[in-house]
C-alpha cells in the first residue's frame, strides 16, 4: 500500500508536465480587443487553437505546395463545420422548407419559411471562401438561421470554385442565378425589385460586381447589397489593416495576405501550385505594373481611413519585389472592375448598400474605402464596424455574441431595404446623408422596435437609433 501511494504522486506529475508541455506548445494568448466579453474570448481561444491544430499548420508544414494545402483546408473546413451543429446534416427543418435546386444550371440551397411568410422579398446569398472554397455546406446554419429571422426566402449559391473553374466562372454563376430567380419571381411568390444580394469575403466581391454589372439591366432592381467584410481589391496588399495582421495576428489561423494572393492568383487563372512565387511577389505589391498603379491610384486612396481606426507602431510598408511575370498577367485582370470592383470609377445608380468592416481582418480598410466612395457617389450606404470583430467571425453565429449582433444587424438591414419588418416593428425612416434629404437623396427606412421618432438624420441613427435585433424579437 505504501509503494503504491508513493507512485501517485509521480503519475501526477507527468501528467500535469505533459499538460504543461502541450498547453505551452499550442496555446496563444488572442490580440487585445479580439472579441468582446469572457465567454466570446473564451470560446474563440479554443475555436482558433482547433483551426490552427487541425489545417493551419498541418497544411502549413506537412504540404509540399499549394494545391495540397488547399485540399486540406477544404476538407477540414468542411468536416468542422458539419461537427459544430450536426443538425445541419439533416435535410429537415420544422419550420423551414429545404431544397436543392437547379437555377440555370447552377445549384442553389432555397430556405422558404413553410407559413406565415412576412416578406415578399428574399436574400440572394453568395458565400465566401477565397474564390477557392465554401460552399453551401458550410453555411447552412448561416442560412438557415437568416430564412428564420427574417421569415423570407433564402436563396444561398453553389457556385463553382477555382482553381477548377477561373475568372470569370464563378461571377457569371452568379449572375445566371440571380437572372432566374427574377424571371421566375412569380413562382416563388417574389417581388422582383425586394430582392437583396449579400455576400461575404469573397462572396461580397462577387455580390459587390454583380450589383454594379446589373445596373444598366433592363428588368433588374435589386433592393439592396449588403457587404459582410468583402474582398473588393487585388492591388495593395501593404494597407494599414494587411500590415496589423503582421503585426498581431501572423501565426493565428485567421484570413492571411500569403493564403489571399494564392487565392485570388488561382481565381485569375494563374498556376500558384507550380509557380508560388508569383503569389508571395504580391504581398509586396511587386505583381502591380507602374501602368495599374497610375490608373487606380485615385480609386485606391486609403489614406482617407478614419483616424479612429488606424493602427500605432506598424511595420513599415515593403518595398516591391517585382515578379514580371506576375505583372504581366495580371495586367488585364487589375484593370477588370468585375474582378476588383473597388477600382469601379462610377458608383452611381447603386441600391442602398450596408458594409460590415471588422477591426482584426486584413480586408477591414478596403470595405471602409468603398463605403466611403459610395457615400460620395450619393449612394445610401451603411457601414458598420465592429471594433471586436474578425474575419468569418458570421460562421460561428451560435457560439459568439458578437455574429450574433453582427447577424441581427444584417438582418435588421433586409427588413429596411424592403421595407417589410418583421411583427411588432414599425417601419420608419432616416436620412442616409449627413446633410438635408431631398428629392435626389430620399430618406431611407429601417426597422424600429417602438413607435417612429420623427425623421431624423444619419448621425442620430447611428448614435440614437441603432436598434440591435435579438432573436427573440423575431417570430420563428
Amino acid at each position: 500500500m505504501r509503494k503504491a501511494s508513493q507512485k501517485q504522486p509521480s503519475k501526477l506529475l507527468i501528467g500535469v508536465t505533459i499538460w504543461f508541455i502541450i498547453t505551452s506548445f499550442v496555446h496563444r494568448p488572442l490580440p487585445k480587443g479580439f472579441t468582446d466579453g469572457v465567454k466570446d474570448r473564451l470560446v474563440m481561444h479554443l475555436v482558433e487553437t482547433i483551426l490552427r491544430v487541425t489545417y493551419y499548420w498541418p497544411a502549413e508544414y506537412l504540404c509540399p505546395n499549394a494545391g495540397c494545402r488547399l485540399t486540406l483546408t477544404r476538407a477540414v473546413l468542411s468536416t468542422l463545420s458539419q461537427a459544430i451543429d450536426p443538425r445541419n446534416l439533416f435535410d429537415w427543418h420544422p419550420t423551414l422548407q429545404l431544397s436543392t435546386e437547379d437555377f440555370d444550371g447552377v445549384r442553389v440551397r432555397v430556405y422558404q419559411p413553410k407559413e406565415n411568410k412576412t416578406s415578399d422579398g428574399a436574400v440572394v446569398f453568395i458565400h465566401g471562401g477565397g474564390f477557392v472554397m465554401g460552399s453551401t455546406s458550410i453555411y447552412e446554419g448561416l442560412m438557415r438561421k437568416m430564412a428564420i429571422m427574417l421569415n423570407t426566402l433564402v436563396v444561398s449559391i453553389d457556385y463553382r470554385l477555382a482553381p477548377e473553374v477561373t475568372y470569370p466562372g464563378g461571377l457569371h454563376d452568379v449572375e445566371r442565378a440571380l437572372t432566374y430567380l427574377i424571371n421566375n419571381a412569380a413562382v416563388f411568390g417574389l417581388d422582383p425589385t425586394k430582392i437583396v444580394l449579400m455576400g461575404d469575403s469573397a462572396g461580397g466581391n462577387l455580390a459587390a460586381a454583380v450589383t454594379q454589372r446589373m445596373r444598366t439591366v433592363n428588368g433588374v432592381d435589386l433592393a439592396g447589397q449588403v457587404l459582410l467584410y468583402p474582398l473588393l481589391q487585388f492591388h495593395n496588399l501593404q494597407t494599414e489593416s494587411y500590415r496589423h495582421y503582421h503585426q498581431e495576428l501572423m501565426g493565428f489561423a485567421l484570413v492571411d495576405p500569403y493564403s489571399l494572393a494564392f487565392y485570388y492568383m488561382w481565381y485569375a487563372g494563374i498556376d500558384v501550385n507550380e509557380h508560388p512565387e508569383l503569389a508571395l511577389s504580391a504581398v509586396s505589391n511587386g505583381h502591380v505594373s507602374p501602368k495599374v498603379h497610375d490608373a487606380v491610384a485615385g480609386l485606391l486612396d486609403f489614406t482617407s481611413i478614419p483616424s479612429s481606426l488606424q493602427h500605432d507602431n506598424l511595420p513599415a510598408v515593403l518595398e516591391p519585389k517585382e515578379n514580371s511575370k506576375a505583372i504581366k498577367l495580371l495586367e488585364q485582370r487589375l484593370m477588370d472592375p468585375s474582378f476588383a470592383p473597388l477600382i469601379e470609377r462610377n458608383l452611381t445608380g447603386l441600391p442602398p448598400s450596408f458594409v460590415m468592416t471588422c477591426q482584426f481582418d486584413i480586408l477591414r480598410d478596403e470595405g471602409v474605402l468603398y463605403a466611403e466612395r459610395m457615400r460620395a457617389a450619393g449612394v445610401p450606404v451603411e457601414w458598420k464596424h465592429y471594433d471586436h470583430g474578425f474575419h468569418a467571425m458570421l460562421n460561428f453565429h451560435n457560439e459568439l455574441h458578437i455574429a450574433q449582433e453582427a447577424i441581427s444587424d444584417v438582418a435588421g438591414e433586409y427588413c429596411a431595404a424592403t421595407s417589410q419588418c418583421p411583427p411588432g416593428f414599425h417601419c420608419c425612416t432616416y436620412c442616409p446623408m449627413d446633410g438635408e434629404c431631398g428629392p435626389n437623396t430620399p430618406y431611407r427606412p429601417y426597422c424600429r422596435w417602438g413607435p417612429c421618432q420623427e425623421d431624423i438624420n444619419y448621425v442620430e441613427f447611428v448614435e440614437r437609433e441603432r436598434i440591435i435585433l435579438d432573436d427573440d424579437d423575431f417570430r420563428n
